[in-house]
């Protein structure tokens, strides 16, 4: 008999994890998005069912950015959690759009503010979406910060 994951077994999803980027996201820091990102979502116990990833200090999504995001999005698939992007920026999230990311990672739409991707991500978890302490606490705490070192030192 295969084995099955903590996640097939429950009915009870994990925490949303709420990261905004200390930085902005460029060739030079596009590297270690996916490690530093994993390293925080697979510190969660019960696993992550998403993660909210504020990029407004990125005020523009270039290719790397993009790649980036890509590169992520795909890695967190694995473990069955959902990336949640929020892109203040009008022209960031123009791009975003334009480049096919967005389609790429099953971005409804980038968000404009955590509150409002936060919303969504627990929106599209199963069952009722009943607001919790833990989902009223996390709506009312900033995002945790996220330092990317640079891919060069």
């Amino acid at each position: 008999m295969a084995e099955r994951s903590w996640r097939e077994d429950s009915l009870v999803p994990g925490p949303i994890v709420c990261l905004r980027l200390t930085g902005g996201l460029c060739a030079g820091t596009a590297g270690a998005l996916a490690a530093a990102v994993g390293d925080r979502v697979r510190a969660v116990m019960p696993p992550a069912c998403a993660v909210v990833l504020d990029v407004s200090a990125t005020p523009d999504v270039d290719d790397a950015a993009q790649a980036a995001l890509l590169s992520l999005c795909e890695i967190l698939s694995e473990s069955r959690t959902r990336l949640w992007l929020v892109v203040p920026g009008a022209e960031a999230r123009a791009r975003l759009c334009r480049g096919g990311i967005a389609s790429a990672i099953r971005l409804d739409a980038p968000h404009t503010s955590v509150r409002a991707a936060i919303l969504a991500a627990h929106a599209a978890l199963p069952g009722p979406a009943l607001v919790t302490p833990a989902m009223r606490a996390l709506l009312t705490q900033p995002p945790e910060p996220l330092t990317l070192l640079s891919d060069s030192g």
